[in-house]
Parts: C-alpha cells; sequence; structure tokens
C-alpha cells in the first residue's frame, strides 16, 4: 500500500479522502527520517520544512505536494536532483488571497483597524483617522499572475490607476487587462499603494529593501499578502518609523508565526496572521485539492502545477504511457551508440504521437543521452542540463510517419559523428527499432545486445558468429539491414551473456567493421 505522510496541519478529511482511494495516509506533528524512508509522497504546509538531507533519506519518495504557493521551506533543486515530483497549489487560493489584499488596501487607506480601537476605547476622535480616497490614486503592483491581474482588476474598478512590473508580463495581455507597464524604479517612484505578488525565490528574496524605500513614494503605503521574505523586515521598520513611508499592511511574513515583532508597537501597521491563505473552508478545500493531485500522480502519472516538472492530465498520461516505454529503449539505444561529446540533439515526432504532450518523452530521451556524460541526470532536470552543456536540442512535430502510425526519430551529432535512430510501436504497444544510422533495419531490444556498423562484404556475418561462438556467447536473435548491395549494413544481436570488452575489441578490429558496441537495456 502506498505510504503518505501528511502535516499535523492538513484537515482528517484528507488523511480519509486518501484512504479512500486505497493509500496509508499517516498524519505527523513531525516527519522524523524514518517514516521518510518509507514514504512515496509528503502532503505539507508552509510551516513544514523539507531538507536536502530528509530528500536524500526518502528513497521511495516519488511527489512532494505544497499546500498553497509557498516553497520556500522545500529543497525543489534536491527534490528535482532526486527525481521528485514537486506540486503546489497556486490557483486553489487565488480568490481569497486577491480579496484580502483588496481589504487589507481599504483597511490602510481609512485607517479603519485603529479607528476601530480607538472607539473600542470608549474615544470618539474622527479628527485622529484621516483616511484617503482610493478613486484617482495609484495602485502599483508588483507581480501581475494570478493573484496579481485579479487585484488589478478589482481597483481598476475602484477608479484607481494601476501600473504594474512584471517581465513575464506581455504587451497584450497588459493592454487587455488596461494596465501601465513601468520599470520597478519608476512603479516605487509613481505609486500612492503598493502591493506585492511575486513568487518568491533568490532574485525575489529581500527585493523589498532599504535601497528600495528610498525609491518609493514619500508617504506611499506598502501592502503584502504574497511572501513574507519578499520584504526585508528591518529596513521596513526603519522606512516606517521615520515615516518615508505612512503604512503598511502585513499578512505574510519571513518567520511565521510572528513573535516578539517590533511591528507589534507600530501605530502605522496591520497585521493579520495569514489569512490570505483562505477563506472559511478555503482551507480544506486547498488541502483536498493538493491531496488529489498526490493522488492522481500516484495512480496515473498525471502531475498539475508541478515547480519542476511539465504538466500532464491524467488523459494524456495514459495515451502517452507507451510512448514513454518507447522513448526509454530508443533513448537508451541512441545513448549507447552515440559519441558522449553531442552537440546537437534532433528529436522528430510523427504521426500519431505528434499530437500527444511530447515533453515526457523528449525528457525521457534526454535523460540517457546526459546520464552517460554526468551524474544525477533524470527526467526532471534533464532538460535544463543539456542546456547548462550547451546542447542544442530541437523537438519537431510532423502529421505524417512514412510506413507507421507513429515514428520517433531521434538525430544526435557532435564532435565528427553523427548518429540517428528511428523506434515505433507494434500493435500500438510493442516498441520496436525500425532504423538505426540511416538503414532501416527491425528489432526487438532484449537485455543483451551487439550493436555492428560495417560495410557489406561476403563472410562477414559468419566472422563475427564464429568470435561470439568461440567467446562461448549464445546468439538469441539476429537483425540485419543494409541500404544496398555491397552498401552499408546494420547489426543488432540478441545474446544471453554481456560482450566482454576483450571480445567488443575483436569485433571492433576486423575489416570492414566500423563500429562494434555492446548494449544492455535495463
Amino acid at each position: 500500500m502506498t505510504k503518505i505522510l501528511v502535516a499535523q496541519s492538513f484537515p482528517a478529511s484528507v488523511c480519509k479522502t486518501l484512504r479512500d482511494h486505497g493509500m496509508d495516509a499517516i498524519q505527523a506533528k513531525a516527519f522524523d527520517m524514518e517514516n521518510i524512508t518509507k514514504a512515496e509522497a509528503l502532503l505539507v504546509d508552509a510551516q513544514t520544512p523539507i531538507t536536502a538531507d530528509m530528500i536524500s533519506a526518502g528513497t521511495s519518495l516519488r511527489t512532494i505536494g505544497i499546500m498553497g504557493t509557498d516553497e520556500g521551506h522545500v529543497d525543489v533543486a534536491a527534490a528535482t536532483a532526486a527525481g521528485i515530483v514537486v506540486m503546489n497549489t497556486p490557483y486553489g487560493n487565488i480568490t481569497a488571497a486577491a480579496e484580502h489584499t483588496l481589504a487589507m488596501i481599504f483597511a490602510l487607506a481609512r485607517k479603519i483597524p485603529q479607528a476601530n480601537a480607538s472607539l473600542h476605547a470608549g474615544q470618539w476622535t474622527p479628527e485622529n483617522f484621516p483616511g484617503i480616497e482610493l478613486a484617482g490614486r495609484t495602485l502599483g503592483v508588483i507581480g501581475c499572475g494570478q493573484v496579481g491581474s485579479r487585484v488589478a482588476e478589482k481597483a481598476r474598478a475602484l477608479g484607481m490607476r494601476i501600473i504594474v512590473n512584471d517581465p513575464y508580463l506581455s504587451n497584450e495581455r497588459a493592454d487587455e487587462l488596461h494596465l501601465e507597464k513601468a520599470a520597478l524604479e519608476t512603479l516605487l517612484a509613481n505609486s500612492d499603494i503598493i502591493t506585492l505578488h511575486l513568487p518568491l525565490n533568490d532574485r525575489t528574496r529581500g527585493m523589498m529593501n532599504a535601497e528600495a524605500f528610498t525609491h518609493m513614494k514619500a508617504g506611499a503605503l506598502l501592502v503584502n499578502c504574497g511572501h513574507g521574505a519578499l520584504i526585508e523586515e528591518a529596513a521596513l521598520e526603519k522606512a516606517l518609523g521615520t515615516k518615508r513611508l505612512a503604512g503598511a499592511a502585513l499578512d505574510s511574513f519571513a518567520h511565521e508565526p510572528l513573535e516578539n515583532s517590533p511591528f507589534f508597537a507600530m501605530d502605522n501597521v496591520i497585521l493579520t496572521p495569514h489569512l490570505s491563505f483562505g477563506a472559511k473552508g478555503g482551507g480544506e478545500a486547498l488541502a483536498l485539492q493538493v491531496a488529489g493531485q498526490v493522488t492522481d500522480f500516484l495512480s496515473s502519472g498525471a502531475i498539475t502545477c508541478a515547480l519542476n516538472a511539465a504538466s500532464l492530465t491524467a488523459g494524456e498520461a495514459e495515451k502517452i504511457k507507451p510512448f514513454m516505454d518507447l522513448a526509454d529503449q530508443l533513448g537508451s539505444f541512441i545513448a549507447q551508440i552515440a559519441d558522449r561529446k553531442a552537440t546537437n540533439i534532433s528529436i522528430d515526432y510523427c504521426g500519431e504521437v505528434a499530437d500527444l504532450n511530447i515533453h515526457p518523452l523528449t525528457a525521457i530521451i534526454l535523460r540517457h543521452v546526459l546520464a552517460l556524460r554526468q551524474d544525477g541526470i533524470n527526467t526532471l532536470n534533464a532538460t535544463e542540463a543539456a542546456r547548462s552543456l550547451g546542447i542544442h536540442v530541437v523537438e519537431k512535430h510532423s502529421a505524417l510517419a512514412t510506413g507507421h502510425p507513429s515514428l520517433i526519430i531521434v538525430d544526435i551529432s557532435g564532435g565528427n559523428e553523427r548518429h540517428s535512430a528511428s523506434a515505433t510501436l507494434f500493435g500500438g504497444l510493442l516498441p520496436r527499432l525500425v532504423a538505426a544510422d540511416d538503414v532501416a533495419i527491425e528489432a526487438r531490444l532484449t537485455e543483451h545486445m551487439l550493436y555492428i556498423r560495417s560495410a557489406d562484404r561476403p563472410g562477414l556475418i559468419g566472422r563475427i558468429g564464429t568470435a561470439l561462438g568461440e567467446a562461448n556467447i549464445n546468439i538469441g536473435s539476429f537483425y540485419l539491414g543494409r541500404n544496398k548491395a555491397g552498401g552499408d549494413i546494420r547489426c543488432l544481436i540478441s545474446v544471453d551473456a554481456p560482450i566482454a570488452s576483450g571480445l567488443r575489441d575483436t569485433l571492433a578490429a576486423m575489416t570492414d567493421i566500423l563500429q562494434a558496441t555492446p548494449l544492455h537495456f535495463g
């Protein structure tokens, strides 16, 4: 039974749902190493750190599901290196986060919490709380993704001018939303209120620092219902204390829960305990959502909202599964016969396979090709590894697959060598190699094989068979292809035992043989 460790904060309904799906769900206040070594999945919240050491101990781990969007507490790089898919729930609390942001903007602009506290203390002093009207004011939105764009849309309806800073926001999308794009310094200098909606990474961590506050408009307001670590809290405290900023409304913090904070004593700061996470019932819905994503992945291979892998629906996963086996064999074959100094890899998807989500197939092929050159390669990091090694990867699509319903063709070149291979599915299920190095050859790949590339000469096959026999190697199957009589031939020979290096050298030294490569398929 698949074991899933669930953080203590998850509602009981999550464990019940997982068990209803045949999973062994174990709720734990802390994830100790003993439990992690046996788990195939982890369900975590923003307060559950998952370190590289924990990931290393999780030898059975396949996926980590994060409730919410905070991923700074999970070592995603270590998970990627270990081939573990990390998923979060970026869309589960969009409405709650946008609405809470607007509530904080209203509260900050009209000083509602301060006025409420004053009246509760029996003081009727409206003159102490001169708020500002939002209509006509400028709202600066840093990060215009799902939440940021929702906030911008609603603020615009209030009559506010909206300027945004987001390198991924296209001009067309900005025009569609009636937003002004601006450089960060321009936004800081011209915004009456600034709201943050960025992902947390090395580039954005602490971006709202002393320098940023210096560039902000004097008397501006700052709202953060995103990641707490976007702000250098000590610098913000100073900017608020000197009245450089008129106020701030904060819902998330670098370290939670917030304790012994200087903000507690500041009357121009509004604090809420991460309420943007969700309204009533929203937290449970979010927890059930990520549990469903993890369940789908474990049962069907579906990938939703992953931080380190391409998305793949359950329907796509079912359709692509036979082709994943095909890509696995084809990638292993081309990796073993090709030179390890390849600088160009072309993968052509022809026929029915071209209509599928082919990115997982490319990742499988690249994993095999790169694993012979660099340790730690898996399907999650193979594409980035190819880029870092300077390998140019091209994916092509073709509606036609000559002679087959589907065909995958891989071409690898670099240095003075070029190799190619093509494979298809017989009966839609059985992987078959159909060409090697530009010569048609139909072969079923087995555990131990020998690949021969040679000129077509009389007696060559006999000499190969004799050499194998003298080495006490039994032949199981013999596949032969040639481009023309007296031209080039390709041999794939299935044998009952591995080919030793001495035998390989003997074969490679034979006249007319250009390549003799032992192959192994797991």
